[in-house]
C-alpha cells in the first residue's frame, strides 16, 4: 500500500475513535470525567480517549513523515489495538453487568479495530491495488453468505408451506427438519446461481470420488475436528466464557429431543454438500485470486462463523462469541481439508459427519439428564 494511503485511513479511524470516546459511555464499565467546554460541558471516557488520541497522533507522524515506516506504523498499531481492546473490555463489562454498552464502545472498538489493520498494512508496505483487491474479494464472499441466509429464508417460508398445505400446522419436529433441509438447500441455490450469474459452468465446482489419499483426510479430519470441539470447549470455559446453543437444540430440548436423530440424514446428506459447496468451494476458492491458501482459509473461516451468529443468538452476548469461537477453529479444519484434496466431496462429508455425530452425542446428553430428573 501506497505511504499515503494506509496513514490517511488510520488518521481518520483514530480520528472516529477519539469522537466516540467523548460521547457517552456505560458508567458501570468503565472510568468517565466531564470536561469544561465554552459552550457547557461534555462526557470523556479518559484511557479510551488517551488511546485513541495516540493512534491518531501516530497516524497524523507518519502521514506527514514525522515518524518513519516501522516506528510510525508500530506506534499507531499498538495504540489504535490497545483502543479496542479497552473498548471490548467495556462492552463485556457492561453486557456482564446487565447494562446496554450502547454504540460508542462499538464504534471505537470496531475503528481501533481497522486502524490497527491499516497500521499492519501501512508497515508491511502492501500495494493499495492488492489490498483493494482483497478487501473488494472479501466483501463478495460475506455478501454470499448473506445471500445464503436470505435464500435459506425464503425456501424455509415455502417448504413451511407446502408442509402447511399437506399436514396441517407443522409441529416443532417438522419445522426443524425443514429448517435444516432449507440449510442445504439454499446454500447450493446461491452457489448455482454464483455458477450462472459468472458465467462458470459446473467444471467449476471440485467435486471428485474420493481417493485413498482423500479418505485419509477425510477420516483425519474428522478425528481433528472431535479434538477441536473438545479442547475448544475447554479453552473457552478457561477464559471465562459460556457458549450459547443452537436454535435447534434448544428447540429439540424443550420438545422432543428425538428431533436430533432426525437431522442427522438431512445433515450429511443437504447441510454438508450445501455450505462447503458455498463456503469452501465458492467463497474460499474465490478468495485464492489475492490470498496464499492459508489466507482465504483464515478469511473464510471468519465468515463462516459470523454467518452463524442468528443460529446461536440464543443467550446473551458473551455466550454467542462462546460459540463462534468455537466455529472458526472447526472451519478452519474444513478450509485446509479442502484446500489439501481440492475436492469438496471429503470436507462435505467430515462437515456432515461431524454434525450428525453432535446431534447424536447430543440426544445422549438429553435424554440422560431427562432420565435422572
Amino acid at each position: 500500500m501506497s505511504q499515503r494511503y494506509a496513514p490517511g485511513v488510520g488518521v481518520a479511524l483514530a480520528g472516529l475513535a477519539l469522537a466516540a470516546s467523548l460521547q457517552p459511555w456505560p458508567a458501570s464499565a468503565t472510568l468517565t470525567a466531564e470536561i469544561s467546554l465554552a459552550g457547557g460541558s461534555a462526557s470523556l471516557t479518559p484511557i479510551a480517549a488517551a488511546l485513541a488520541a495516540a493512534s491518531l497522533a501516530a497516524f497524523l507522524a507518519r502521514r506527514y513523515d514525522a515518524l518513519g515506516q516501522v516506528e510510525g506504523s508500530l506506534a499507531a498499531g499498538i495504540a489504535s489495538v490497545a483502543t479496542a481492546l479497552y473498548a471490548l473490555g467495556v462492552v463485556v463489562r457492561a453486557v456482564g453487568a446487565g447494562d446496554d454498552p450502547g454504540i460508542w464502545p462499538a464504534t471505537a472498538l470496531a475503528a481501533g479495530t481497522v486502524a490497527g489493520l491499516a497500521a499492519l498494512v501501512d508497515g508491511l508496505g502492501f500495494d493499495a491495488d492488492d489490498v483493494l483487491d482483497r478487501v473488494q474479494l472479501t466483501v463478495s464472499g460475506a455478501i454470499l453468505g448473506v445471500l445464503g441466509l436470505l435464500v435459506l429464508s425464503l425456501w424455509n417460508t415455502l417448504l413451511l408451506a407446502i408442509a402447511g398445505g399437506i399436514v396441517g400446522s407443522p409441529g416443532a419436529g417438522t419445522r426443524i427438519l425443514i429448517s435444516t433441509a432449507a440449510t442445504g438447500i439454499g446454500s447450493a441455490t446461491v452457489v448455482f446461481g454464483y455458477l450462472d450469474g459468472t458465467d462458470r459452468g459446473l467444471d467449476f465446482l471440485d467435486v471428485d470420488w474420493p481417493d485413498t489419499r482423500d479418505v485419509v483426510y477425510g477420516v483425519g479430519g474428522f478425528v481433528v475436528l472431535l479434538l477441536v470441539l473438545l479442547v475448544g470447549a475447554e479453552l473457552v470455559d478457561v477464559l471465562g466464557f459460556s457458549s450459547a446453543e443452537h436454535s435447534i437444540v434448544q428447540t429439540a430440548r424443550e420438545n422432543d429431543p428425538a428431533i436430533l436423530l432426525w437431522l442427522i440424514v438431512p445433515s450429511v446428506l443437504l447441510v454438508g454438500p450445501g455450505e462447503e459447496l458455498l463456503y469452501r468451494n465458492v467463497i474460499q476458492k474465490s478468495l485464492y485470486d489475492s490470498f496464499s491458501r492459508t489466507g482465504a482459509v483464515l478469511v473464510t473461516s471468519a465468515l463462516f462463523a459470523l454467518i452463524h451468529f442468528p443460529a446461536y443468538a440464543t443467550g446473551g452476548l458473551l455466550e454467542t462469541i462462546g460459540s463462534l469461537l468455537l466455529i472458526v477453529p472447526l472451519s478452519i479444519v474444513l478450509g485446509f481439508a479442502f484446500a489439501r484434496t481440492e475436492n469438496v466431496v471429503v470436507s462435505a462429508l467430515i462437515h456432515g459427519a461431524f454434525n450428525g455425530f453432535q446431534y447424536a452425542a447430543l440426544y445422549v446428553a438429553i435424554t440422560r439428564d431427562i432420565a435422572f430428573v
